[in-house]
């Protein structure tokens, strides 16, 4: 996707549509992600290949049912 400045602040990858398997998350389902690039930044190049993961992530589960986010929006 290529934005404007106005459309960039949109969290597009949270945004999903109904499709014929239920709602679609652009982020999870269609493999979305925002990369952030300015007239000042460098030419587009590919992060080097690595066959590892590794990913941090930081949560707060609530034991509440109804503090817990819902896996799909309603």
């Amino acid at each position: 996707m290529i934005l404007d400045r106005s459309t960039a602040s949109f969290p597009w990858e949270m945004a999903c549509f109904k499709s014929t398997r239920g709602m679609t998350v652009f982020g999870p389902d269609r493999k979305l992600t925002r990369q952030f690039r300015t007239m000042l930044s460098s030419p587009g190049l590919g992060a080097p290949l690595n066959r590892s993961l590794k990913v941090l992530v930081i949560a707060d589960p609530a034991p509440e049912p109804e503090f817990q986010l819902s896996r799909r929006p309603a």
